[in-house]
């Protein structure tokens, strides 16, 4: 019997290490004629900053995601990390390099921002207004 209960409780503390290790941040995306088209990452358990490796705008071509050619890319070299708030479409976080140059975003067509931070990562579908 307590061979029983000290795996449930070695289980059940390893499944809450991970969770704490890994997560999923939120991406926001808000868009207005002063700001442009804005994008805010959170964390799911905090309004903290998310420390961004790796951000793009990817477009939905034929009812698949276009990984391949994104209509905006920027990323730090792998490893690294730089905590980031809000970005702006087209502009380029300081110390990170544009790997991809934003393209005009259309409506009508489905895109969604992908991130990938230190441990985590997060996404958001959006349009841009018809």
């Amino acid at each position: 019997m307590k061979l029983q209960s000290f795996r449930i409780y070695t289980i059940f503390f390893l499944t809450l290490f991970l969770l704490a290790c890994s997560y999923r941040f939120d991406i926001g995306v808000s868009s207005s004629k002063e700001k442009g088209l804005n994008f805010i990452l959170s964390h799911p358990l905090g309004g903290k900053s998310i420390e961004l490796n790796r951000f793009m705008i990817v477009t939905q071509v034929a009812g698949d995601w276009d990984y391949k050619h994104p209509a905006w890319a920027f990323s730090l070299p792998p490893g690294t990390y730089s905590e980031v708030r809000n970005i702006g479409y087209g502009d380029v976080p300081e110390g990170f390099s544009e790997d991809r140059k934003p393209a005009k975003l259309l409506p009508k067509v489905s895109y969604m921002a992908l991130g990938v931070s230190a441990g985590g990562g997060g996404s958001a579908e959006f349009n841009i207004g018809q």
